[in-house]
């Protein structure tokens, strides 16, 4: 969205605008985890998205960063709903 105006103003309009940083966190957490991560014109190649995501080898973790690098804010899980699944993948409790 940073890039791209139109999603960044759709993320807005819808009170999204977090949603930017659930993206930017996930790929964070792609790149330390891989060394790979998906920035420009690949968000909108799912092939090239895919092929990022396989070297994850944490399968509940793979799909949780599936859900946060989704191209469109509005399919993104919340901030809260990534902490969720972190947690409950890791076996803490939540304050």
């Amino acid at each position: 969205e940073q890039a791209y105006v139109d999603l960044r103003e759709r993320a807005h309009k819808r009170g999204l605008e977090n949603r930017i940083d659930v993206y930017q966190l996930g790929n964070l957490m792609l790149y330390l985890l891989t060394g790979r991560n998906i920035d420009g014109e690949s968000v909108f190649s799912e092939d090239k998205v895919q092929d990022v995501l396989k070297r994850v080898t944490h399968r509940e973790l793979r799909v949780l960063l599936a859900q946060m690098l989704k191209r469109d804010p509005e399919k993104r899980l919340s901030m809260d709903e990534v902490v969720r699944q972190l947690v409950r993948m890791y076996g803490g409790k939540p304050r």
